[in-house]
């Protein structure tokens, strides 16, 4: 149960946070396709200097947490910078993609780390791993079809 509160959680954050800053899901959908380039790239690497802190992260081990963070700061740090919209259905459909391919890209992790016993929540959270690609093949599609869209200038 705590895994399935946590993903929602994540998922409700995530989309408040692309909610109130107003960015555009262009730059936040490519920064999370890096973010899962990053994690291939060098996740051993940030795994080994997470295995090195004194910390205990139980349940999570240095692998979940790298690759939760390798996989969402890059977009995170877009938060800071970037393209703005004012419309509220743009900024509802931003958030509300950014939020779910993000929380796609995290599921396993997390669900790993606090098991889902739930058998309906279970098998939507296998389902969505299941289909972690196609999710971030559209993910991406969609936030180049964003980037290129023509935008008026915002006063």
């Amino acid at each position: 149960m705590i895994g399935l509160i946590i993903v929602i959680s994540v998922f409700v954050i995530l989309f408040l946070l692309a909610f109130v800053t107003r960015r555009r899901f262009g730059l936040l959908g490519l920064g999370l396709a890096a973010g899962v380039l990053l994690n291939q790239l060098v996740g051993n690497f940030v795994v080994d200097a997470i295995s090195l802190l004194p910390f205990d992260f139980t349940p999570l081990t240095a692998k979940d947490i790298s690759t939760l963070i390798v996989t969402i700061l890059p977009s995170l740090l877009l938060f800071i910078g970037g393209p703005k919209t004012t419309n509220k259905v743009h900024r509802l459909l931003n958030s509300l993609i950014y939020a779910l391919i993000a929380t796609t890209l995290i599921i396993f992790p997390i669900t790993t780390a606090f098991p889902v016993e739930d058998p309906i929540a279970r098998n939507i959270l296998t389902l969505l791993d299941s289909i972690q690609l196609p999710i971030l093949t559209f993910g991406i599609i969609v936030a180049i079809v964003d980037i290129l869209a023509p935008r008026k200038k915002e006063k």
